[in-house]
């Protein structure tokens, strides 16, 4: 007859848990990496483009956010911009939020968001 100590399978618990956790981490760290190879960010995708950081980052200081008329240069203004995602329904650039300023969702040295996610469960997957 063999004798069972209770103190084994009241370590068990703690150690489930732990494992839960483990592969509810690696899941979320591989949601992280399978969206970032979705969505490159924005500086890596100017590059890709051949720009250099002076086109954005007008002192040429990578380390101060440029100011939106680098944006607008390039891409037009927010109107403009609006002309192209017309089709999306609630246009982003269209916002009943009057000018809603480029940096509020498009971040180039970190994954974009969206702004409007604060209110709204739009879903939009933001370059």
């Amino acid at each position: 007859m063999s004798v069972r100590t209770p103190t084994l399978r009241r370590s068990r618990g703690p150690l489930l848990v732990l494992a839960l956790g483990l592969l509810l981490a690696l899941g979320g760290l591989w949601a992280i990496c399978a969206w970032s190879e979705d969505l490159p960010l924005l500086a890596d995708r100017h590059k890709n483009a051949g720009l250099t950081c002076g086109a954005c980052h007008d002192e040429g200081r990578p380390e101060t956010e440029p100011p939106a008329a680098g944006c607008v240069r390039c891409h037009g203004d927010l109107t403009k911009v609006g002309e192209r995602t017309w089709a999306v329904s609630r246009n982003p650039h269209a916002s009943h939020k009057g000018v809603v300023e480029c940096r509020m969702c498009h971040h180039a040295h970190r994954p974009s968001t969206d702004w409007c996610a604060q209110c709204h469960t739009s879903g939009f997957r933001v370059p």
